[in-house]
């Protein structure tokens, strides 16, 4: 959905066989440790420290993700963010990387979230690959929406009750 997280340093490049930098930087998680909240737990990841922020103190599993889709929608609205995250970096890096990227570091926070919500019994996962896929394209859909809109303050109000919509449906 956003672009690496801050704990995926440039400062971790990656090591070849003999121990040496490959002057490659490395995108893995600084840490492998899952976080917990409200019960639930996800990949290690660090969000933008607003987004955290968003979502502290929130106990309605609903609320959560409400909340984590408003600020990444929010974030789609900023220019350079829409700039880099979702114009050039998906550009730049290629398809195959890009989809890689979010597979490795989004897709598991959304299949984590959607795992939440149906161990509360709020909604039932057909099939939670396929699911956390359909939701987090929704969600990207959404943003591009967000980032191409003439009023992004608009269309993020818009975009987020018809992505919740989704959500809400397989209840």
């Amino acid at each position: 959905m956003v672009g690496p997280p801050s704990a995926h340093s440039e400062r971790n490049s990656r090591l070849n066989s003999s121990g040496r930098s490959t002057g490659k930087k490395s995108l893995a998680p600084a840490s492998s440790t899952e976080r917990t909240f409200p019960g639930w737990s996800w990949p290690a990841i660090e969000p933008r420290p607003h987004v955290i922020l968003g979502v502290t103190g929130i106990a309605d599993p609903w609320d959560i993700v409400r909340a984590g889709v408003d600020a990444f929608l929010t974030e789609c609205g900023q220019p350079d963010f829409r700039r880099i995250a979702l114009e050039e970096a998906p550009a730049a890096l290629g398809w195959t990387r890009w989809k890689e990227l979010e597979e490795n570091y989004f897709l598991g926070l959304v299949k984590a979230s959607l795992q939440g919500l149906a161990q509360d019994g709020l909604i039932d996962i057909p099939s939670d690959d396929l699911t956390a896929r359909m939701f987090l394209a929704a969600t990207g859909e959404a943003g591009l929406a967000v980032g191409a809109a003439a009023n992004p303050d608009e269309e993020r109000e818009r975009a987020g009750r018809l992505v919740m919509r989704f959500l809400e449906g397989l209840h």
